[in-house]
């Protein structure tokens, strides 16, 4: 089972604000703090089997810092479940995952019996219409299901208007 929640608002409102905070081209070594936040109904988790999503919060910090934290109301993932966040870099539908609304990066984190594993950075790749784990960044964890990396990382460049889509299965 899936469950989608649109939490475009919150990744267009942190990201616009960014606008052109790091010289386009270049990497980013200063950019505009902001944070934005997206409310999930907190009981549409597929009847409490896919881990819940509560308040989506996404921010940058002045060193180019983005952190999404899906708010999963969960303690922790169980072998089975995944939070994958979906992250439009380029603010263009057409490039990317078709799917996903143009999403150039997907994040995935696995639960497991012993706990959370780290999220994993992948990259679409429009030859195999597919998102690739394959050698992707291993990010640091945010929160349950949620991760923090450097706009760099990410491949967002300023300015952009990016969207953010998480989901989570069992």
């Amino acid at each position: 089972m899936f469950k989608k929640t649109a939490a475009a608002v919150a990744g267009v409102a942190v990201l616009s604000a960014l606008g052109g905070a790091a010289s386009a081209q270049a990497s980013c070594s200063a950019s505009t703090p902001a944070t934005a936040t997206y409310a999930d109904s907190p009981i549409d988790g597929d009847t409490g089997l896919a881990p819940e999503i509560g308040v989506v919060q996404a921010s940058v910090n002045a060193t180019c810092g983005y952190t999404l934290d899906p708010g999963v109301l969960d303690a922790m993932l169980v072998s089975g479940d995944a939070v994958f966040v979906h992250i439009n870099t380029d603010g263009n539908p057409s490039t990317g995952s078709p799917t996903f609304h143009g999403a150039d990066v997907a994040v995935g984190t696995l639960g497991s019996t012993s706990g959370n594993v780290p999220p994993v950075m992948g990259r679409w790749n429009s030859a195999t219409s597919k998102f690739d784990f394959a050698g992707g960044a291993t990010l640091t964890p945010a929160g349950v299901g949620g991760f923090t990396a450097s706009l760099d990382a990410l491949g967002i460049a300023n300015p952009a208007t990016t969207t953010v889509e998480v989901g989570s299965i069992y």
